[in-house]
């Protein structure tokens, strides 16, 4: 696991390893490739290369669109044609597949129009239309794809070196490739399934670079995120003030221009990723609120190499985040709660003191355990700690009234209405109410 922290601009970086301690191991970024295609768009823009508003039929090269229109039924030929810059970028073009799994070392390697076709050797189904244009959010692997395609149209160069010159260059992004060269090989993350065993192959390639082809380090992904914020704030980033605030506007689904952001927390904006076979990334930037200058100058990236890392990206970032004090992202809002120590609980959940039941009439007591500290008492089996969530609400004494369950990881306690409620929240599946016996 690789992390780099960024506090008022200034970067620390820490690679946890078996291996080695080395912040210069690249990883790959998964769908954070997404937001650096965002940022390069969004440069193109500025440059008078694109506009938002283009569309398929405008600037898709023909024997793409031609394959993308083979099949479809001839009522969907003017909506597809009709797909915008704007929609690619957000997630509302309406396009299948969401994602791509990646080929292994040993796997034939399909081209662009076999990839779009869905013909052998690719390996995932004909790129399609699932939902209206500009309708709603539907995650899409095949939107940023095709503006890959449009990029290499537009420029007149393959996506990785376009990349290079827009972005990884300017930035000083120099841990940061869409292909492995020979002076990176040794210095690259191999894939586990846990913490011990290897997958079966290092990694995968994906030719889907706009999507999931990023290979990079926390600190080089720090680099962009800082720029993004130079832009925002007019302090002389890549983009034009105008340009990066109208990307971090939310369009649906917690997703603006290439990145995640939601309205309801604008002092966040980042991406996650997940690559098979065993990649799993988080990235998280911030602005200012009431001029807090230093907060527009911080952030954060986790990358892990195994794919059992999804939990363990968001615990590091909800630690870190409450560590330092920074705001925690809608988007990972189902991560893994960690907890407080239990002595922080304070005397406001005592409202809830007794027992409750759910629906299908399980026993939960809650009672005051060793030192006064809050317990739960299941169904009559055994007593379970109590911990005051990281990032937990407050009673009105001051007390917590947001808990984790020592040791299950999977379910949260939320004490609710003056202790007339308490809902049993899973980080998987729906919550529950408990009423009161």
């Amino acid at each position: 696991m690789s992390i780099a922290v960024m506090d008022n601009g200034q970067v620390s970086a820490r690679c946890y390893s078996v291996a080695g301690d080395d912040a210069e191991t690249a990883f790959q970024a998964c769908s954070i490739s997404k937001a650096a295609n965002a940022v390069a768009t969004m440069k193109l823009i500025d440059e008078g290369r694109l506009t938002l508003n283009g569309t398929l039929r405008e600037l898709l090269p023909k024997e793409y669109l031609e394959i993308l229109l083979d099949g479809s039924p001839p009522s969907q030929r003017p909506l597809i044609e009709s797909i915008t810059i704007k929609q690619l970028l957000s997630h509302t073009g309406g396009l299948a597949p969401d994602s791509f799994p990646g080929y292994s070392a040993s796997a034939a390697v399909p081209t662009m129009h076999e990839i779009i076709a869905g013909e052998k050797p690719a390996n995932t189904t004909r790129f399609r239309l699932v939902s209206l244009p500009g309708h709603k959010f539907e995650y899409s692997g095949a939107g940023s794809t095709l503006l890959q395609l449009i990029l290499e149209a537009v420029t007149g160069k393959e996506y990785r070196d376009l990349m290079q010159d827009l972005i990884l260059t300017p930035l000083q992004m120099t841990r940061s490739f869409y292909n492995l060269r020979k002076e990176e090989d040794k210095n690259i993350a191999i894939t586990y399934r846990n913490g011990f065993t290897e997958c079966d192959a290092n990694h995968h390639y994906f030719p889907e670079l706009a999507a999931a082809g990023l290979w990079t380090t926390p600190t080089d992904l720090l680099k962009l995120i800082r720029d993004v914020q130079k832009s925002v704030s007019g302090e002389g980033g890549i983009l034009k003030q105008v340009t990066a605030m109208e990307m971090l506007e939310e369009i649906d689904g917690g997703f603006s221009l290439g990145w995640q952001r939601r309205k309801s927390k604008p002092a966040v904006f980042g991406h996650s990723g997940s690559n098979e076979p065993g990649f799993r990334s988080l990235s998280m930037g911030f602005l200012g609120q009431d001029g807090n200058d230093a907060l527009s100058k911080s952030g954060i990236v986790v990358m892990t190499n195994a794919n059992t890392g999804d939990l363990l990206r968001a615990q590091c970032m909800q630690a870190i985040s409450a560590i330092k004090g920074w705001p925690f992202p809608d988007h990972e809002a189902k991560a893994q709660r960690l907890g407080r120590p239990a002595s922080e609980s304070g005397d406001d959940w005592k409202a809830w003191s007794g027992e409750w039941k759910n629906i299908d009439g399980r026993s939960f007591l809650l009672k005051e355990g060793t030192d006064g500290l809050p317990v739960l008492l299941y169904d009559g089996l055994a007593e379970v700690m109590l911990l005051p969530a990281v990032d937990g609400r407050r009673g009105e004494d001051g007390g917590f009234v947001d808990f984790v369950l020592q040791g299950l990881p999977l379910l949260s306690m939320a004490l609710e209405e003056g202790g007339g409620m308490i809902k049993l929240q899973r980080l998987r599946g729906e919550s529950e109410e408990l009423k009161r016996v």
